[in-house]
């Protein structure tokens, strides 16, 4: 009964009477006026739409005032006649009706003296008279003609008037980036964060990121179109804008196209700190195919695209020198910084032992230390865990500078990117009244990038599933019917490259963090005075699995399109992430435990004595449905 309640009341606030209303969709409309040579409207005048491509017809009768509307057209080019006893019959070819355009053609009839026919060839764009939504259309030879690295569609939205991309997008922490990657820009002053993306009518977004799900190589793209300050409630999901692309469908012609784009090491110049050019390999390829099944009736399209690229970039680090290792720290004593309260010098970087702490004589409120003679600890002292993560995730210094300047060591990473994205669509005719799109669409996409250290990578995660359906129900040339249903299912994630089960039993780490979802995590470690951590953390973001259902129905009235439509969006959504480890900092081995200019991070570390500790304990996780 709720239920019920609740699409009665979405249809009361979803009724709009406007010049000419769509629903969220792709399709267009056209509408226009006809008049006779005297100016006046003509009535009762058959127009009839039909689809150059797959010979879908629609039909209008022009009212009292000579006005006429043919709602809910897909997209596609369209030739238009005009027929009425007494007048000659007009034609106008390669009409190219754009999504979600609502087009004005007005028709001046002329008179018949015997059989005439009226083509009209160069015919200027239809214009938008119906509402004040910002909207700008990129075609299909736009996406693909123009230079895109990476051939992301969203890089053509900055052909839009008032976008302009962000600084630093949302997208970039959790989205595989294919050459320059993708953008979610902002379009008129509205946060992109706020964009809502969809693919033929039906929501295609990853909810924790704020982007899309899927992105189609340019060649199965019919045309995308960024509408901003909209005025239309049906396309009100958000305040940002609406970035709606569609894929294409086959027609009846087999066509279908074959590419490979690269880049390469050999093309580039050498980086100013490379002793020699790093390898760098980029290659992108596909193949896109469709035709009719059965013609005029049935219709497929389908498309497979890889990435592929290894980047490769010098990285600096900050690593213990091996004399550190030994405990030895003398190389990094520095001048005197002051006197304790014993009037003992108190030297830079001077380490002083933590178990020879007891009260200030002249102070019992303070901590008094005695300095490690020579700066030197004693091994029997030296932290056995601290000695396996220097063994497994620290190398010596390989660059010729003093004990300690940094940075000290060099090394070469890789970004290795893998994508591979295939889809396919099936689009049937019935009749000129009924019609039925089936689409599903996947993408894999993983990027391996350097850390910090380059014993380990860091993985990025992105795969996506998209299934959609659409159906068209002609009642009458006054009254269209628009059900369509979208199904998405996102996993992304952030993945530190775990340290393993046998180095976790090695420290007895698991016993305070044990492996959780087959992931063995070890400890994050932060080390003061400049040198580099280790990073373990997990972040899963999935899976998500989203559903929408759309229901538009569009009545003719007179000199108005009344539409009414719902929307009705279900989301799952799961995300996670933990990660524990120490902070070594120069506390623990500073005179008084506190800063002064004395201790030292590395023997801090060395000693295995922690200043601070960082841990996600419990449940971390958030299951949340909407």
């Amino acid at each position: 009964m709720r239920f019920i309640q609740f699409l009665f009341l979405s249809f009361l606030m979803g009724v709009l009477v406007v010049g000419v209303s769509v629903g969220q969709t792709t399709n267009g409309s056209i509408a226009g006026t006809l008049t006779d040579p005297g100016g006046s409207s003509v009535a009762g005048a058959q127009v009839q739409a039909i689809n150059q491509d797959t010979g879908l017809q629609r039909s209008a009768t022009s009212l009292d005032n000579g006005t006429y509307s043919i709602p809910q057209l897909p997209p596609g080019r369209y030739n238009v006649t005009v027929e009425k006893a007494g007048f000659a019959k007009q034609e106008r070819h390669d009409i190219q009706l754009l999504v979600n355009q609502s087009a004005t053609f007005d028709f001046a009839l002329s008179l018949a003296t015997a059989s005439q026919t009226v083509e009209v060839t160069g015919i200027a764009e239809g214009l938008n008279t119906t509402n004040a939504t910002i909207s700008s259309v990129v075609q299909h030879e736009q996406i693909v003609d123009l230079p895109l690295n990476g051939r992301n569609f969203t890089q053509l939205t900055l052909l839009t008037p008032g976008a302009a991309p962000q600084e630093s997008g949302q997208q970039g922490a959790f989205t595989v980036k294919e050459g320059a990657g993708a953008i979610s820009p902002s379009v008129n002053g509205q946060r992109g964060q706020e964009n809502n993306f969809t693919m033929d009518g039906v929501l295609n977004n990853a909810i924790y990121t704020n982007t899309w799900s899927i992105s189609p190589p340019p060649d199965a793209l019919q045309e995308f179109n960024v509408q901003s300050h909209m005025t239309d409630a049906e396309f009100s999901i958000s305040s940002g804008a609406n970035i709606n692309i569609v894929t294409r469908s086959g027609t009846n012609q087999f066509h279908g196209a074959l590419w490979e784009f690269f880049r390469n090491d050999v093309l580039d110049a050498r980086n100013f700190f490379d002793q020699s050019k790093p390898p760098y390999r980029q290659n992108q390829y596909g193949v896109t195919f469709g035709g009719p099944i059965v013609k005029n009736h049935t219709w497929f399209q389908g498309y497979w695209e890889g990435f592929r690229s290894v980047q490769s970039l010098s990285y600096f680090a900050d690593v213990p020198t091996q004399a550190m290792r030994n405990g030895d720290f003398s190389g990094v004593l520095g001048p005197q910084v002051g006197t304790d309260s014993l009037g003992r010098p108190i030297l830079t970087n001077e380490i002083f032992n933590p178990s020879t702490s007891r009260p200030d004589p002249t102070n019992p409120a303070n901590v008094i230390r005695d300095p490690f003679p020579g700066n030197v600890i004693p091994t029997s002292l030296l932290n056995p865990t601290s000695l396996l993560v220097l063994q497994k995730y620290y190398p010596l210094p390989n660059l010729n500078v003093g004990p300690n300047v940094l940075p000290n060591y060099i090394y070469t990473g890789s970004n290795n990117t893998s994508t591979d994205q295939e889809g396919l669509r099936i689009d049937q005719s019935f009749n000129d009244n009924n019609s039925l799109f089936g689409r599903y669409n996947r993408s894999d996409a993983t990027l391996l990038r350097p850390e910090g250290l380059p014993t380990y990578q860091q993985s990025l995660v992105n795969d996506a599933q998209v299934f959609a359906l659409g159906y068209t129900h002609v009642f009458s040339p006054t009254k269209i019917l628009s059900l369509h249903y979208g199904y998405t299912n996102t996993n992304f994630g952030q993945f530190d490259g775990a340290a393993g089960q046998d180095f976790l039993t090695a420290t007895n780490f698991g016993q305070l963090a044990p492996a959780k979802n087959g992931i063995a995590l070890g400890p994050q470690i932060g080390i003061s005075n400049g040198y580099t951590g280790v990073s373990q953390f997990a972040i899963p973001l999935g899976p998500q699995y989203n559903s929408d259902g759309h229901v538009d129905l569009s009545v003719v009235k007179g000199k108005h399109t009344i539409g009414v439509g719902a929307m009705i969006y279900h989301i799952h959504s799961f995300d996670d992430g933990w990660g524990m480890g120490p902070s070594f900092t120069q506390n623990a081995t500073s005179q008084g435990g506190v800063v002064n200019g004395s201790g030292f991070g590395p023997a801090s570390f060395m000693l295995g004595l922690p200043d601070s500790y960082f841990g996600f304990l419990g449940n971390t996780s958030a299951d949340e449905r909407g």
